[in-house]
């Protein structure tokens, strides 16, 4: 088997991040059979685990990436991808190896064939079974959707992060901030500590019952740090940003840099610098503020207020729902241009009109699709959009799509990118070639 050959298998299972709910397992029971047939690779390592509906990713890869310049191997595990299946699990910033694919796949034919995983479940046991293979100290392990019944739900973390709640898959997980916080509690392990990045009365109670009900400790992150001064504030926009923060724990000032640009990426920091103190205080784990400071300023994340081209300032975000979208318009007004240029195309399983009532009025917008089939289609969005008053013109591909903006703007201007993390791939893929 080469990895073509394993990479078509894996892409023959119906993959949540393509169609959605229909490949969404809600069960333990798969993941639990799966592990305990390849030898329980979960208990080999050390973990946190990190759920939440926002930051999780910029979270992870903060810790991640700090880990390893604190000298830990360091695993990481996240989903989905952008560009490749192999982002999904690194060791010290590297990507699985084709041939680590191909391994698992061979080793482990007739166990998949038997029980049928879903994607999400064959993709989280494969990246157990890699990093104990490699024999790493700690990996950061970020849920894939809700976190009770998340296939990531069998390991038994050192810390757990819920980074907030807002709504998102509310037909999965529930309608209300309360449902969806009983359901990301479900992380939460008896007498492991546990960070909470943003406090929320309607979810973050729902929280603390979970937690107090098995004795975990809570930390609060928006109690520890706060933010005294930082941010990007022009269309000159730098390959960081420098966030200065009280410690509300020691009244000390620290500054952060980071690769990590957009406004809401300081929230994120604040949540990983609460969950490195917390690790480092109730484990064996040592961290240092030189390799905080290190590891901050190398993430190694993508696709989160990035910047793609400049002249006209070209810029994408995978944010993807309501609270994401407005993080990323509070961004917006925050810098100047001449004029701001949206090619926007969402998935169909989300809150359109709540996202186009956030949306700007005064920006030129281009709709679009990706290629997946949850793609909401462009005519739709343009239709919803409409009835928000927002103006615009249809092009149904991305690279179509962004090759119009490209065309329309100036200098001066300014073109945003996103809606779903599918645009920002294929926008991605449309700046790299």
């Amino acid at each position: 088997m080469n990895y073509k050959e394993a990479e078509d298998i894996l892409y023959s299972i119906p993959m949540f991040q393509n169609i959605g709910e229909k490949a969404y397992n809600p069960s333990l029971e798969a993941i639990t059979t799966l592990c305990s047939k390849i030898g329980n690779p979960q208990r080999k390592f050390s973990s946190i685990h990190v759920a939440g509906t926002n930051g999780k990713g910029s979270v992870s890869h903060l810790i991640s990436a700090t880990l390893t310049k604190a000298g830990y191997k360091t695993a990481l595990f996240t989903s989905p991808h952008l560009l490749t299946f192999r982002e999904r699990m690194k060791i010290d910033s590297a990507m699985v190896s084709e041939d680590g694919i191909v391994m698992f796949m061979e080793l482990y034919k007739e166990v998949i064939e038997e029980l049928k995983p879903s994607f999400f479940e064959l993709t989280t046991a494969m990246a157990f079974w890699w990093f104990a293979y490699n024999k790493v100290d700690i990996a950061v392990v970020e849920c894939g959707l809700g976190g009770r019944l998340d296939a990531t739900n069998i390991i038994k973390p050192l810390l757990c992060i819920i980074t907030n709640i807002s709504l998102d898959h509310c037909s999965i997980l529930g309608n209300t901030l309360e449902e969806i916080a009983i359901e990301k509690s479900g992380i939460i392990k008896e007498s492991t500590p546990l960070i909470v990045g943003e406090w929320d009365n309607e979810s973050s109670l729902a929280i603390m019952s979970r937690a107090k009900e098995i004795q975990a400790d809570v930390y609060v992150a928006t109690q520890r740090y706060m933010v005294v001064e930082g941010g990007i504030t022009d269309t000159n926009i730098t390959t960081t940003q420098t966030v200065k923060y009280l410690s509300l724990i020691t009244d000390q000032e620290v500054s952060i840099t980071t690769d990590l640009r957009g406004f809401y990426q300081q929230k994120n920091i604040a949540t990983a610098l609460s969950a490195l103190d917390v690790l480092t205080q109730t484990s064996r784990i040592e961290v240092t503020w030189q390799d905080i400071k290190a590891g901050f300023v190398n993430s190694g994340l993508s696709g989160r207020w990035q910047q793609l081209s400049s002249s006209p300032t070209v810029v994408c975000d995978t944010a993807h729902n309501l609270a994401g979208i407005t993080e990323v318009v509070k961004q917006l007004s925050s810098i100047s241009y001449n004029k701001l240029y949206m090619v926007l195309g969402f998935v169909s399983d989300k809150d359109i009109s709540s996202i186009t009532n956030s949306l700007p009025k005064d920006a030129e917008y281009i709709f679009t699709q990706s290629k997946v089939a949850r793609a909401l289609e462009a005519s739709t969005l343009a239709d919803t959009a409409s009835h928000s008053g927002l103006n615009g013109v249809v092009v149904n591909d991305i690279a179509a799509a962004i090759k119009l903006a490209l065309k329309l703007a100036q200098q001066d201007d300014f073109i945003y990118i996103g809606g779903s993390t599918f645009t920002v791939a294929e926008a991605l893929e449309y700046f790299k070639s």
